[in-house]
Order: C-alpha cells, then structure tokens, then sequence
C-alpha cells in the first residue's frame, strides 16, 4: 500500500502507507495571525532595609583597649607666640616724643594641662563594656508593575500566546546569608515563557522561599501586556555581626542587604487561532 493524497470538499486529507491520516485540514488547525516584538527593562527595587539588634547586655571586665574615663593633668613644657606691646620714647630733632611699638615674643615655660581621657592597655580591668549582635532585615514588601507590549489588530481574538522571550540580569539583588538571588533563567538564551516565569527567588536557612519575583505575559482586550511581580515576606538574616565596646553601645556594624535587580528582557509574541 502506498501513502494516498485526497482533496474533496475543501478538506486535504494524506494517509501514510498503513493506511492512516496523518494531516487532514478537517480538524481544527493552528495558524499564526500576527507576532508582537518588544524590549524593555525593569527595575526591581529594593525593599526597605534596617539593622536589628538580636541581643544587648553588658559584659564582665574583659581585656580591652580602654579601662575608664579620668580626668588627668600633666606637667608638659609648652612654648606660645605671644604679641606684645610697650611704650617708648625716642628722641628726635623735635623734643622727646612717645611711641607706642608691637612685636610677636615666644614665651616658654611648664604649664598644667589637664583634660578627660580613656586609660588604656592591654590587661584585665574591672570595667564593664557592652556587646550587641545586629543582623540585617529586609522589610515585607509588594509590588507590581504591568507594561505595553503591542496591540493586536482588532478582530483577531487569538486562541493562544506563544511567547518566547531573552532575559539577561544586570544586577543582582542578595542576602545576607547566601549572597545573590537564585535565578534560574540563562542569560542570553531564548526561552518558551508561556503563561508566568519566575525570574529571581531567595531562601530561609530552613528551605522556605522568602522572596519571588515573577514575570507574566496576558492578553488584555486586543492588548499584550507583560507584568513584573514581587513579594516578599519580612526577613532577617541568620547570619548576626557582633561588636564589643566599653563605655558605648556599639551599633550599625551589620552590613544591609541590597535587594534592587534590574531585567532587560526582549519579547516575541505569537498570536494564534484554530481554524478549519
């Protein structure tokens, strides 16, 4: 048996050699009816940011740079440029006159200087000091942002989307603990994004996701449009810097985390309809 061709009743109907149809234009069949490019860029920014202090306390005497604040004086030799003035007379061809003359004297001698210092040295001393350990944390966040890719011509009411789209990351937002959000889209490289991709994720120690930020594509009307998605759950770091000092209270030492990412992302959108 060989592959047969038929044509009858504006239906094309082929059959392959064991006799079954392998294309017959009777059944619904996808056509493209029109394609939308775009390119933009979008800015994920950043969420609030603050330090918290996880614990606070004052500590025992420990071996430390500064041992107390005094008052202390010292004999110290000290030389000043002092401006100094006297009367004189000076004789003339008129009778004596009087003349007052300036000049700058240096005047040196022992002075007691005196003043508030730390006292200092590496021993142990009988002064308390205070530790505090700060993390950084990232406050709860949404945000959506939608815009315009193309208007489809009016009438078409597509039956699908077929979206392939090119997105490269030129800056990362991270975390403390783990450094750059997870992204699992290659830069550069043409992907199929049908319906909603997750651009950037970040994680909890134990595993749970604590940050997302998604792209959709949807059609609006005659309208395409593309929506960029964030949220986030409040989060602070596991990760805690700590600090020792006397006399003060230590404090913003932990670095913040910087969650801004910026997208350029380049779009082709294929409208499409079933047709007999």
């Amino acid at each position: 048996m060989t592959a047969s061709f038929e044509a009858a009743n504006n239906v094309i109907r082929v059959r392959d050699t064991n006799g079954a149809v392998v294309f017959d234009t009777g059944t619904p069949m996808p056509h493209i009816a029109q394609v939308i490019t775009a390119t933009l860029s979008h800015s994920f920014i950043a969420s609030a940011t603050s330090r918290v202090v996880r614990s606070l306390g004052q500590t025992p005497a420990f071996t430390s740079g500064c041992r107390e604040l005094q008052y202390i004086c010292n004999q110290e030799y000290v030389c000043r440029s002092v401006y100094v003035c006297r009367q004189e007379y000076q004789c003339t061809r008129d009778p004596w006159t009087q003349q007052t003359t300036c000049r700058y004297v240096t005047v040196c001698g022992n002075e007691q200087q005196c003043g508030y210092e730390n006292v200092c040295g590496n021993e142990w001393v009988d002064v308390a000091g205070y530790e505090t350990f700060e993390s950084a944390r990232v406050a709860a966040r949404e945000h959506s942002q939608t815009y315009t890719l193309g208007t489809l011509a009016a009438g078409t009411n597509p039956n699908f989307l077929l979206v392939l789209l090119t997105a490269s990351r030129t800056r990362a937002g991270s975390q403390q603990d783990y450094g750059s959000f997870i992204s699992a889209i290659p830069a550069g490289e043409t992907i199929c994004a049908n319906g909603s991709t997750v651009l950037e994720t970040a994680f909890q120690p134990n595993g749970d996701p604590w940050l997302s930020r998604i792209l959709s594509v949807f059609l609006e009307g005659d309208t395409v449009r593309a929506e960029f998605n964030h949220s986030n759950r409040q989060y602070t770091s596991a990760k805690a810097h700590s600090a020792t000092a006397c006399l003060t209270y230590p404090s913003g030492f932990a670095p913040l985390d910087d969650t801004r990412s910026d997208w350029t992302v380049s779009f082709e959108v294929y409208a499409g309809k079933f047709t007999i």
